[in-house]
């Protein structure tokens, strides 16, 4: 993902199922951090726009594309 695509929430882990109610999908990737877990393993942060206007910081993890209105067309 890059700056510019539009994502929305996700997670697959139980204990985050409520948090995801949080999250106003779709958002837009405003920057791109990086971010260092470790010496051997590298992930990426993202700051997000949401749809209700407010901006976070999200783990590359709990973002993925978003779903096309359409996309069952």
């Amino acid at each position: 993902m890059h700056v510019g695509d539009l994502v929305d929430f996700h997670t697959g882990a139980w204990v985050f199922e409520n948090a995801s109610k949080d999250y106003a999908n779709p958002g837009i990737i405003l920057k791109e951090m990086p971010s260092h877990n470790n010496e051997i393993k590298a992930s990426k942060k993202f700051e997000v726009y949401w749809a209700d206007g407010r901006v976070t910081i999200e783990h590359d993890c709990y973002v993925r594309p978003a779903r096309e209105s359409n996309e069952s067309r």
